[in-house]
């Protein structure tokens, strides 16, 4: 996978990395996370957040239709999605990163 693929499915892959972390949570393997994984962990609940953030803002200018902006209505909405844009390329290059290194370390490969 890409990068420019991974920011596509942005939303599957996190939801792929907190999935992966309740599963084993749920296990009792809590402890045993390593702390490459915690940090991809944090970075996929980070985009989350901060998606959910940014289509709230969405959400609102869609409800407004085409009436006036003000100028801050715009540059927040400008600043949300600078936000969203930075968060899923840094989360999306430590997943492609730790699912290439845990890959290449699979049995078989």
């Amino acid at each position: 996978m890409r990068l420019e693929e991974c920011v596509e499915h942005a939303d599957e892959c996190a939801q792929e990395v907190v999935n992966v972390w309740g599963q084993l949570s749920s296990a009792g393997h809590a402890a045993d996370f390593t702390p490459e994984f915690k940090a991809l962990f944090e970075k996929a609940c980070r985009y989350r957040t901060v998606k959910e953030n940014t289509d709230g803002f969405r959400e609102v200018k869609s409800a407004r239709g085409a009436g006036p902006e003000t100028a801050t209505h715009e540059a927040l909405f400008a600043k949300a999605i600078a936000e969203e844009t930075a968060v899923c390329e840094s989360f999306c290059k430590e997943y492609l990163d730790f699912r290439e290194k845990h890959e290449l370390n699979a049995p078989g490969k």
